[in-house]
């Protein structure tokens, strides 16, 4: 092999690790927004206590979030409910937010607000169900691409005294059985759920006049 060729061979070499390095340094610092926690701040609302739900989500990455919306949607009811498979994807009529979420940032965006009956009826077991669920989208600046990340929770107990502006709120809850994914997680889930998109439509439908979402 002529002193050319070798030459060739190393600089060749080089730019593969130099592509490596630099895909390598976007993934560990591009944006990557998850749900941390929901919490819960006592407010008056018209004079009367209330909860302001706020979706902790953070952002691990080292770059700041582009285009970045988060949406989140509450649900309960006194009896069994046959949800159909697609219902965390149910835009309910809590309309979605835009924000900007810098490195290493948790947002403090409140989204809803309750009234402490709602925390009893849970506490008390005469909301049988109760659940929560939500996305947010936003672009990757590296790359470009859209990213998404979803939750549902399924609430089983709210801890502290919803009638005590003083106490510490506190979901207990187990994750659903869909609507917690990122990225292609996602779109293989929304493509699983294909087959039964018109009956989960329909259900978020009738969902947003059967349940309206907080206080605005």
């Amino acid at each position: 092999m002529g002193v050319s060729a070798i030459t060739a061979v190393i600089l060749l070499f080089h730019a593969h690790i130099f592509h490596e390095t630099d895909e390598t340094a976007r993934i560990a610092n591009r944006a990557y927004v998850f749900l941390q926690d929901l919490s819960f701040t006592a407010v008056k609302v018209d004079g009367k206590l209330a909860w302001a739900v706020t979706p902790q989500w953070a952002n691990g990455g080292n770059t700041t979030t582009k285009d970045m919306s988060m949406h989140v949607g509450f649900w309960g009811a006194d009896d069994s409910d046959p949800r159909p498979y697609g219902y965390s994807r149910c835009a309910t009529d809590a309309k979605a937010v835009p924000f900007v979420l810098g490195p290493k940032q948790i947002s403090a965006v409140g989204m809803a607000q309750f009234d402490p009956d709602v925390f009893e009826a849970i506490q008390s077991r005469n909301a049988k169900q109760f659940k929560s669920w939500g996305w947010t989208r936003y672009t990757d600046q590296f790359s470009g691409k859209p990213r998404i990340t979803r939750f549902c929770f399924d609430v089983k107990h709210v801890t502290g005294n919803p009638r005590d502006e003083n106490a510490t709120l506190k979901m207990l809850y187990s994750l659903c059985g869909e609507g917690n994914c990122t990225d292609e997680q996602c779109k293989a889930e929304d493509e699983k759920m294909a087959p039964t998109k018109a009956k989960a439509d329909q259900y978020c439908a009738d969902l947003n006049k059967q349940f309206p979402q907080s206080k605005k």
